[in-house]
């Protein structure tokens, strides 16, 4: 599992090392701290992928075979006594329980129907193994440390002695996978215990995958529904993956492909972007998958797992390509580098690109400043102060243009503004017509209380697509007109004086593309699509409680509330935009670009004052300053190729 990934972090690792051995292909600004800092933040890149699913689906069994080859984590079947388990690379084996503090203790305590029902009778019993909640519940959350995992039971079963006041679990196990991947098994749904279903809910939302396990003989029930109503509905889908597990409890497997054309058939699943197609749902056997490596490393099968491996072996479920296993860890590749891990190699490749071209901006400015000034020894006094003269008069004719540059820019991103916001509104248009069409086509009032926010969230999604598309193009023609003006300055510098050529390409603003691409992302996972959607649910659930029976009347509601949504999230993303314009476009590149060009002539100028002073050392400096430029355009060339040798 994500070998591809492992392979080209290490690649890249091991080129931030050689440039760590040659600080002499760092620019100015670039410091040998900010190399090792984004070696470490690679090193330190991790993904997150939560197991989520009912009581029964075979989750803990399938993470068993996915990780342990081995069973490690008990199945479970009792809601109350299910933990959060956070899995997580060690070089030993051993377990962690992380135990309530008194604050989460005394929520536990208040809600008294849980309390009673669930944690009383487990409390004595635990009481009479000689654990007391007097050693385990303090104000800073305590921790116990277990270097055999088969103790495991005790801190997360049915009789336990731990198991009341465990909070959450994290395991260190030794299998590769888990240096990339950090694997956290949430309790089933219907969770009786609100402070671990808030825990749950957030894990959920932070990891960079989500895999919903689902029973083959009752996949999608009403159970399930209402687990993605509730906990999947910021999740973006091509960060979910469905899994029908049991695979091999199904006799009628004719039955069970029927069984998922309906589920690919079914509208509500498509709203909620849980089946899309065959190749979102991945159909395992997690039974079949343990046994199958358990016998492989010869690890003894107890009583209850020999039973199950006749009759899987007779069916066919040990083998690989019958319990599908390595299809799941293949999806969940596939996910993880399709999102994150794409995300993070094509970041720190850049980066690494970008030092050598800082460099090589840097070494090349220095080598034209040397160029010029070979050029200025040769010439006398009276063509130096013809020269400084012309200087000069291109100095001041740099400042006015920046002025006029500086105006048509700002006129240019106001109009682009414009011409987005009215898009934006367009688009709000075209999306609230799309929902209140998805809306009328629901006629039973369960259903749609079940799918109005999906449909909502879907519509938004779709919005904010095409506002992405258009926040790139307005982008790349601000970028391209900048770069179009600063050609134009040169080009009538350059006639000014012919003798002042000007090395400075478009090769600057490749410096700026990571920020711009960075800020774009930034403003895709702003509130937009989640906290302003999380807000719109907890807002439209009154309407419900209102026990409106008339869909009618239900929808004004909602397109009220929707119609307002859209307006103001236009404004606010109008506004985000144009502040990453004015940073990002207008900042890095326009005010340094202007800033670099200025400077450019300002030291040429500097040049001929020396120049000017230093009249009887021409010779000596003749020769200094060629033998300079004779080791700038070695060390240039010498690191063009190292780029290429490094980068290819």
């Amino acid at each position: 599992m994500l070998k591809a990934y492992k392979d080209k972090k290490n690649k890249l690792l091991n080129q931030y090392d050689e440039i760590l051995k040659l600080p002499n292909i760092l620019s100015e600004d670039i410091r040998i701290e900010d190399i090792k800092e984004k070696k470490q933040q690679l090193e330190e890149e991790h993904f997150f992928v939560s197991f989520t699913g009912q009581i029964k689906s075979g989750k803990s069994t399938l993470i068993n075979a996915l990780i342990f080859g081995d069973e490690v984590i008990p199945a479970d079947d009792i809601p109350h006594t299910a933990k959060i388990t956070i899995i997580k690379y060690g070089e030993k084996p051993y377990l962690e329980a992380t135990f309530y503090n008194k604050e989460e203790w005394k929520i536990l305590q208040s809600n008294q129907e849980f309390y009673k029902e669930f944690l009383e009778a487990d409390i004595e019993e635990s009481i009479g193994n000689g654990v007391f909640l007097e050693e385990l519940i303090n104000t800073k959350a305590k921790s116990k440390k277990e270097d055999n995992l088969e103790n495991l039971k005790e801190y997360v079963a049915r009789g336990g002695k731990y198991t009341p006041f465990v909070n959450f679990v994290t395991l260190y196990y030794p299998n590769e996978i888990l240096k990339e991947v950090t694997i956290v098994d949430t309790p089933g749904t219907n969770d009786p215990n609100k402070l671990r279903d808030k825990v749950a809910k957030e894990w959920i939302y932070k990891t960079n995958a989500n895999i919903y396990i689902t029973y083959a003989n009752q996949a999608m029930d009403s159970v399930d529904i209402d687990f993605i109503d509730n906990f999947l509905l910021s999740i973006p889908k091509e960060q979910k993956l469905t899994v029908i597990n049991k695979i091999d409890s199904v006799n009628d497997t004719d039955g069970l492909e029927e069984y998922i054309s309906e589920l690919l058939e079914d509208e509500s699943l498509r709203r909620r972007e849980i089946v899309s197609d065959r190749e979102s749902l991945v159909l395992v056997s997690g039974l079949g998958a343990l046994i199958d490596k358990m016998l492989i490393t010869e690890l003894p099968l107890n009583e209850n797992l020999n039973y199950y491996a006749e009759q899987l072996d007779e069916k066919g479920f040990l083998e690989p390509e019958n319990h599908k296993l390595p299809t799941l860890e293949k999806m969940i590749e596939q996910k993880l580098i399709e999102n994150k891990g794409k995300n993070i190699i094509e970041s720190h490749s850049q980066f690494l690109d970008l030092i050598f071209e800082k460099r090589i901006i840097e070494l090349k400015k220095r080598l034209e400043v040397e160029t010029s000034r070979v050029s200025d020894l040769f010439k006398s006094n009276e063509e130096l102060k013809e020269k400084r003269k012309a200087l000069d008069e291109i100095i001041i004719f740099i400042v006015e243009k920046q002025k006029s540059i500086r105006n048509n820019f700002d006129n240019l991103v106001q109009s682009k503004l414009e011409d987005f916001y009215s898009l934006s509104i367009k688009q709000n248009k075209v999306s609230i017509e799309n929902i209140e069409k998805e809306l009328n086509k629901i006629n039973n009032i369960s259903i749609y209380k079940k799918d109005v926010l999906w449909i909502v969230k879907n519509s938004i999604d779709s919005n904010f697509d095409t506002l992405k598309k258009e926040i790139k193009s307005i982008t790349d023609d601000l970028t391209d007109k900048i770069e179009k003006d600063i050609d134009a300055l040169k080009y009538k510098i350059v006639k000014k004086d012919e003798n002042v050529s000007i090395n400075f390409t478009s090769e600057s603003f490749s410096i700026y593309t990571l920020e711009l691409v960075s800020t774009m992302k930034e403003l895709a996972e702003t509130d937009f699509k989640k906290n302003k959607i999380k807000k719109l649910v907890k807002e439209n659930s009154k309407f419900f409680q209102l026990k409106k029976t008339n869909i009618r009347d239900i929808n004004e509601a909602i397109m009220s509330e929707t119609k307002s949504f859209f307006d103001k999230t236009s404004s606010n993303t109008k506004e985000k935009f144009e502040a990453m314009l004015k940073q990002h476009i207008q900042e890095n590149i326009l005010e340094k670009t202007l800033e670099e060009l200025s400077k450019i002539m300002n030291s040429k100028k500097e040049e001929i004052e020396r120049s000017l002073k230093h009249e009887e050392d021409k010779k000596d400096l003749i020769k200094k300053v060629t033998g300079e430029k004779i080791l700038l355009a070695k060390e240039l060339k010498s690191i063009k190729k190292y780029q290429e040798e490094m980068m290819k």
